[in-house]
């Protein structure tokens, strides 16, 4: 497997890139400190104070001096900003002990103030933990465990083994042949690598402390007796391995292999219904494929594949096409084994027997349109049936744009309303068992010289189907009708093909009208002597309850109706229907004011604000169709809204509220002073236009509150571009420099280098079925 890897190289420069606003005449006071009780081994201890106190390079007081720790903890103190100061340990803490921090009150912040007094904090390291284990462990259950095992686990930090064949055991359960605790002796602590399972090198969770994955050791342990055949037990570990880690238990189950015999077999997976097969052989214990394949046979001889030959199971299924209704016995030979090397025991037969088809009946269901000018027929396929029960239902004019304006999912909710209209028989079909057979349900003529209804609701349905099937049966939505129409409609403008259903050619002088879904006309027209009939204009659909609704011009949804003589059709317009949906193509369809034509596009002057600034935004704004977009008039409104930081309620706090008309540019622009006390977040700021008397948001963008003070220096990293192999040397040069131009000298420079995929591995000519890379996922 080939394998392509990449190299970033990133340096830092120690600096402050941090301030937060001063707070002269008021004491300096620590903010919050961490870390917290039962903290990891790997825990950075850290104080934010209120205001700044290293300002610059040329301005920080020395950490030192500030800091004390009991018992005494190695390591680098520093800044990490101009409020926080950090201890990074030059080795994980001392687990099981409580650690207890003392800040002097002996140095001043950049406005004078000092600590009332000195602030001590306390805080305990917890022991390691178990973050994973094979073959059992947290979210795993083990079974057909061999008679002496081999147990790895993951811990989040190392620790020595006699703590470990201390703390982890396994309890047999009472039905075991020796019940009661098995010790486990840690045989070695190694790190992980990359070899590794994904489940090691992962262990912890993909939002881990990745700088601590150094720190992570994977123990090896195993029982100091063998254990019992066909048991069932837990592994037992404390929540952490120290003093308190005790009082909390965690229990993972496993179980050991007993003797190898076939358990059962049905067809399918005990399905009621399953005519071919496959036939399913479960075993008490895991069997290769490669064994199943060789050792079993199918009678009545019928050949048979099993998924993959080299892999262990104790569930196969026999890929074999078998016939209804006729009993299959598995036999297996007496060179079939197990993984464990063991002979099979017990009976070596065990038998399977294939249903009969499920009864069932299928036909179109949804939109359809059957010819006039033909047989009139709406196909049904039935098996195992019969009697079919027929209901054609015709659709009233005042249930027309209920139909047509919902999807095919709904309309079960208006078949009650049709049915007293309902034409209801029962037919007897010839019926073989286990063959398909076909029926035409001859559908009703319209009559002639005058118009009947345009649509039939058809169900069909058996006394056969179970009692679910029989209530859910679809809608079948039929036209009879010789009318063909293609209908492409926008925001203003539309057009619609009018051809004959029979014989595919234009016709001309139809009536074309464009229905909303509430049944009001929003356009008309007559077909040309191409066929198309083309709306020039489109009225906005009227309000839905008496409320003005910019959701309805938006998504502009409802119905086609063509008429020509005392023949009609229709066509369905909405977003949900499932023959020309936008998702039938691979394209989103756009929805609420993304609809709207129009397009805008709101900015602010930087990202980032301290409370107390202010924050300018501008926006530009067009209407009009996309390649026809437009300047909008001065008469137009805009609204301008500030909202408070997200995520504080689910209603979102207004800031402010500005009503403005856009420039002769298509502009407008508004100003936001940050109120001094707001807190720290994302804020957002919108632009609303009215439509329909209603405000309707069109576009929006969001900006950062938080103290911080700008970059003081920049660094330039040149680094060898070019290819390079193990063993090869990488050269970089680092230039770093203040704003004002000096350069920076005597800043402390560290570096990482970092190894990664890169993307999704090579294309190789000719290995279009090989996946490249370092994961390899189960559907590859």
């Amino acid at each position: 497997m080939l394998l392509v890897t990449s190299y970033r190289l990133r340096l830092l420069l120690a600096g402050a890139l941090g301030t937060a606003a001063l707070h002269p005449g008021t004491p300096l006071r620590v903010l919050r400190s961490g870390p917290s009780q039962n903290a990891a081994p790997t825990a950075a201890i850290t104080v934010t104070f209120d205001r700044p106190v290293a300002g610059s390079l040329d301005r920080t007081v020395d950490p030192r001096g500030i800091l004390t720790v009991e018992p005494a903890v190695p390591g680098r103190i520093e800044w990490r900003d101009p409020v926080t100061l950090r201890l990074r340990p030059a080795r994980p803490l001392a687990p099981n002990t409580t650690y207890r921090v003392t800040v002097a009150d002996r140095f001043e912040a950049m406005d004078g103030s000092r600590l009332a007094e000195p602030y001590t904090f306390a805080f305990r390291v917890r022991g390691p933990r178990v973050l994973a284990g094979v073959p059992v462990g947290p979210e795993r259950q083990a079974r057909f465990l061999s008679l002496r095992p081999t147990f790895e686990l993951v811990l989040d930090a190392a620790t020595d083994p006699a703590t470990l064949s201390r703390a982890i055991y396994l309890e047999l359960d009472k039905r075991c042949s020796s019940p009661g605790s098995v010790r486990l002796q840690a045989q070695s602590l190694r790190t992980v690598v990359e070899q590794d399972r994904w489940e090691f090198r992962d262990a912890g969770g993909w939002d881990r402390d990745r700088s601590a994955d150094s720190l992570r050791r994977v123990a090896v342990l195993r029982p100091d007796q063998a254990l019992p055949r066909d048991c069932s037990g837990h592994m037992v570990a404390p929540a952490s391995l120290d003093d308190r880690g005790r009082d909390s238990l965690q229990r993972w189950p496993f179980s050991t292999y007993g003797d190898f015999r076939i358990s059962r077999a049905s067809c399918r997976w005990s399905q009621d219904y399953c005519p071919t097969g496959p036939v399913t052989v479960a075993f008490t214990t895991p069997v290769k494929g490669s064994e199943v394949q060789r050792h079993l046979k199918l009678t009545p001889a019928t050949p048979f594949t099993v998924g993959d030959t080299a892999e262990a199971r104790d569930e196969w299924a026999l890929e074999a096409e078998l016939a209804p209704r006729t009993w299959y016995a598995v036999v297996a030979d007496s060179g079939l084994t197990d993984v464990f090397n063991q002979r099979l025991t017990g009976n070596p037969v065990a038998t399977a027997r294939t249903t009969g088809f499920t009864p069932a009946i299928n036909y179109a269901w949804g939109r359809a349109v059957v010819e006039r000018k033909g047989p009139r027929t709406l196909a049904v396929t039935h098996v195992n049936v019969d009697t079919l029960e027929i209901v054609v239902a015709p659709v009233p004019d005042s249930l027309e744009r209920e139909f047509m304006s919902r999807s095919e999912w709904q309309w079960n909710e208006l078949w009650p309303a049709v049915r007293p209209g309902a034409r209801r028989y029962r037919v007897a079909v010839a019926s073989t068992t286990d063959k398909v057979g076909i029926y035409g349900v001859r559908l009703p003529e319209p009559a002639a010289g005058r118009r009947s209804a345009t649509l039939m609701a058809v169900q069909v349905t058996s006394p056969r189907l179970d009692s679910l099937s029989r209530r859910n049966r679809p809608v079948a939505l039929i036209q009879v009708t010789d009318l063909g129409a293609h209908a492409r409609i926008g925001a203003s403008d539309g057009a619609v093909w009018v051809t004959g259903a029979s014989d595919g050619l234009p016709r001309a002088g139809a009536t074309v009208t464009l229905h909303a879904p509430t049944g009001a006309v929003l356009a008309a027209a007559k077909s040309g002597a191409d066929g198309v009939a083309r709306f020039a204009r489109i009225r906005r659909p009227p309000a839905r309850n008496g409320a003005v609704d910019s959701e309805d011009y938006s998504r502009l949804e409802g119905y086609v109706a063509v008429a020509l003589g005392a023949d009609r059709t229709l066509v369905s317009l909405n977003r949900y229907d499932p023959d020309l949906s936008p998702w039938r193509f691979n394209v989103s369809g756009a929805y609420g004011s993304a609809r709207l034509p129009l397009a805008a596009g709101v900015f602010t002057e930087r990202g980032i604000y301290r409370p107390g600034e202010r924050v300018h935004a501008k926006a530009i704004v067009r209407i009009g169709l996309l390649g026809d977009l437009r300047v909008p008039p001065r008469s137009d409104s805009l609204r301008w809204v500030f909202y408070d930081r997200s995520g504080q309620d689910a209603e979102r706090a207004r800031l402010q509220e500005k009503t403005v008309a856009p420039s002769v540019f298509g502009t407008a622009e508004a100003s936001l002073v940050v109120p001094p006390t707001a807190g720290i977040g994302v804020y957002e700021v919108a632009l609303e236009l009215r439509r329909d008397g209603k405000w309707t948001e069109v576009a929006s963008t969001s900006y950062r509150v938080a103290e911080y003070r700008p970059p003081e220096f920049l660094v330039d990293v040149a680094a060898d571009s070019g290819a390079h192999f193990t063993g090869d040397s990488i050269r970089a040069a680092v230039d770093a420099r203040y704003l004002f131009g000096a350069p920076m000298g005597r800043a402390v420079v560290t570096w990482t280098m970092r190894q990664q995929a890169d993307g999704w591995g090579p294309a190789i000519p000719g290995a279009d079925d090989y996946v490249v890379g370092d994961e390899i996922w189960w559907w590859d």
